[in-house]
């Protein structure tokens, strides 16, 4: 499946914190409990249109933050 160049950078240009809100994460002051491991102190931040686990070395964009949630292709990101 082909996704036009002009979709992608929208897409990547999403705020990553209002995405994550969208799709449940619970953000406080920026941070929140990473959603791909255990996290008894909040190791996910967002910044800048970025996310980052400083447990687990994750981080990207709006796209990569769905894909990582779901475990989907790119393809299938950009469409959710």
């Amino acid at each position: 499946m082909y996704i036009p160049e002009n979709i992608v950078n929208v897409l990547h240009n999403l705020d990553c914190e209002t995405v994550a809100r969208k799709f449940g994460i619970n953000i406080v002051k920026h941070q929140a409990h990473c959603f791909m491991h255990e996290d008894k102190h909040p190791s996910l931040a967002f910044k800048n249109n970025c996310w980052k686990c400083f447990a687990c070395d994750k981080g990207g964009d709006a796209i990569s933050l769905i894909k990582e949630m779901f475990n989907l292709s790119f393809q299938e990101s950009c469409i959710t």
